[in-house]
């Protein structure tokens, strides 16, 4: 058995040394092969790696409702890991400021945003209950956020802002231990100003309706003296 083995062996070993030219272009077209597939396999992966990079750290802009008793508001915040460029944002029907004496456009969600930074964010209340309700019966706003990346990619997202959830409660507020961090900081900096003199604290103690038509009315007068003012002069 061994023998034949070893007759074998040495009949391979002749024949290859007689076609050592053959085998060298077999071996080095195999290895010229081997390092293309290797070479496709790499681009692939980092083809991969690149895409799976940049969606992580796209840009992610959310629109949503806030409430700070007794008004109601909308923010804007990008929640990626890069700035959102030319955001624009289409509401239906058209959001605005809903305060009687204050009726005009959100600035950020009536004109393109050219910048917004990670993890920044903008706010604007746009009115009570009674206002809301005004504005938009149904209470309810469907949006469409555009956006593009820092490397020009495009983004589009869909909001419902339906503020019909806050009816019937009181107050409705979603916390996190770094939201209360925040709010704690903030206490501690008002107190210390407060300690030192910087300000002194108002304390409202009437009706909080009557004090809104006080201040609207204040508001409407100090208009009418400077149109007046404007025609005199």
């Amino acid at each position: 058995m061994w023998q034949n083995f070893l007759h074998e062996l040495v009949h391979v070993m002749d024949v290859l040394c007689r076609h050592q030219g053959s085998c060298m272009i077999i071996l080095t077209i195999a290895l010229v092969a081997c390092s293309i597939i290797s070479c496709y396999i790499a681009a692939k992966n980092i083809k991969i790696m690149r895409e799976l990079e940049a969606k992580r750290s796209s840009p992610y802009v959310v629109l949503e409702t806030t409430q700070s008793v007794p008004f109601f508001g909308v923010r804007m915040v990008n929640m990626g890991l890069t700035a959102a460029r030319n955001i624009i944002v289409e509401t239906l029907p058209k959001m605005r400021i809903a305060f009687p004496s204050y009726q005009k456009p959100i600035g950020f969600l009536d004109k393109t945003l050219p910048v917004l930074a990670p993890q920044k964010s903008y706010t604007c209340d746009i009115g009570n209950w009674e206002n809301l309700k005004k504005e938009c019966p149904s209470m309810v706003y469907r949006c469409v956020v555009r956006y593009e990346s820092e490397w020009g990619e495009k983004y589009e997202s869909k909001y419902t802002l339906d503020y019909s959830v806050y009816e019937h409660l009181i107050h409705r507020e979603e916390r996190t231990l770094t939201d209360l961090t925040k709010k704690f900081e903030d206490f501690c900096r008002e107190f210390h100003l407060f300690a030192i003199g910087h300000y002194n604290p108002r304390i409202l103690i009437e009706d909080y309706d009557k004090y809104s038509e006080k201040v609207e009315r204040v508001i409407e007068d100090f208009k009418a003296k400077k149109i007046e003012g404007s025609a005199v002069s």
